[in-house]
């Protein structure tokens, strides 16, 4: 009777696949659009009130499995928008 060998650990792939994270100043509203809208959504206010352009804002793609909303743009983000959405009955 044999025993097989275990396989050699895996290791990572490097390099190769660099990502480009956008910088702040590419992330910015164009505002003489934005100035011109009548209506906006929630999350659309909050990213504006961040400075940030609302196609241009970040988001988990985990979301599906329950989280409240599905954007990463971090706390801030969120706490605008849960105390937006607190007041939106009112």
């Amino acid at each position: 009777m044999q025993v097989s060998k275990s396989l050699p650990p895996i290791t990572p792939h490097r390099g190769g696949g660099y990502i480009r994270k956008p910088s702040n100043s590419e992330r910015l509203p164009r505002w003489n659009k934005w100035r011109l809208m009548p209506e906006v959504k929630e999350w659309e206010a909050i990213a504006l009130s961040l400075n940030i352009e609302p196609g241009k804002v970040k988001t988990d793609r985990n979301a599906w499995m329950g989280a409240a909303h599905p954007f990463d743009e971090g706390d801030e983000f969120d706490d605008r928008l849960t105390i937006l959405n607190k007041h939106s009955s009112n």
